[in-house]
């Protein structure tokens, strides 16, 4: 028989303190065909003290071979040493199904990596929907990424507002990862902000004939890389679309096509604008099937619109007019 489990509570706090403690403060998980839901109101999981190394959770929710995983609360804090995450969502086989619906993340790690929102579907419908998300590590060699989206089958649906990260190594405000036919990955973001580290505000790979679009209704806002885009494989499609501007510290949008058959649309409502460089395709990319189309670009200071990148040497692609192909306003000095 079926098997269904409903729990509904107020504020749930959980602390682990033990070296090897793991702090969740919800764990949901169904398989064969069970259900679980569960309703409450905030979500605070800590295990901050400096001897404990075990993984923290906010929300852990699991869905397979047929299991149904539904999750609703308030906002979510989570904090730890060890790897920290505000939400992690795992799926496997057609017919699962995991969602989520919160209010904040807060994910913040001192000893490793955060992560607001962390998911992985192998199989099934996923969909994760919050408020604005931060996402902070302060140990000195680890990263911490807004959202975490990986995907080698199913369905993935991610929605968000505004998401702010921080670190000291590899920071991204979203990171897709999309691989396989079946494959199917959607994001939705308010801005993006990440202001520290080694940063990419998105950061999204399609390859194995793998789909994504990642929509951002305002701006990418990175002291590194705005967009970083790479699309493998004959059918493997890249969609990123912002409503407003794109600014970065070195490279506006940074672009990756190893083949003529996949395809990449770029599409920017505002400006784009590095301090450095504003379009880059790397050299040996196939630029049949790339799609840019953007407001205005910041030509200041002699910046090229697009170039493309040969080990340290930048140039201007011969076909620049039919890559960038409907650009109405050029800024300049």
């Amino acid at each position: 028989a079926k098997t269904e489990v409903t729990v509904n509570s107020g504020a749930v706090t959980v602390t682990g303190a033990g070296l090897e403690v793991k702090a969740t403060g919800i764990r949901a998980s169904a398989e064969n065909g069970g259900t679980v839901e569960v309703k409450t109101g905030e979500v605070t999981s800590n295990a901050t003290n400096d001897n404990t190394q075990g993984l923290v959770y906010g929300i852990s929710a699991d869905g397979k071979d047929g299991g149904t995983v539904t999750v609703s609360t308030g906002a979510v804090s989570a904090s730890g040493v060890n790897v920290t995450e505000a939400i992690y969502a795992y799926t496997s086989g057609d017919s699962s199904t995991v969602t989520v619906n919160t209010g904040t993340l807060n994910s913040s790690a001192s000893g490793s990596t955060s992560n607001g929102i962390y998911t992985i579907n192998e199989g099934g419908s996923m969909v994760v929907t919050t408020g604005a998300v931060t996402s902070t590590s302060t140990a000195k060699y680890a990263g911490a990424l807004g959202a975490q989206i990986k995907a080698t089958g199913g369905t993935t649906t991610v929605n968000t507002g505004l998401i702010t990260a921080e670190s000291n190594n590899q920071t991204a405000g979203v990171s897709i990862d999309s691989a396989g036919s079946s494959t199917l990955v959607n994001v939705t973001t308010g801005s993006i902000e990440v202001l520290k580290g080694e940063t990419s505000g998105i950061r999204v790979w399609a390859h194995d004939n793998g789909s994504l679009e990642m929509d951002v209704n305002g701006n990418v806002n990175s002291s590194g890389t705005g967009i970083w885009v790479r699309c493998d494989s004959q059918n493997s499609e890249a969609v990123v679309k912002v409503t407003e501007d794109v600014i970065a510290g070195d490279t506006a949008v940074d672009l990756t096509k190893t083949n003529n058959t996949s395809t990449t649309t770029i599409e920017v409502d505002g400006t784009i604008s590095g301090k450095e460089h504003n379009i880059v395709i790397t050299e040996d990319s196939a630029t049949k099937g790339i799609d840019i189309t953007v407001w205005k670009v910041d030509t200041s200071g002699e910046k090229e619109v697009i170039e493309q990148k040969d080990g340290m040497e930048y140039f201007v692609p011969e076909n620049a007019a039919e890559i960038v192909n409907y650009i109405i306003k050029v800024e300049g000095n």
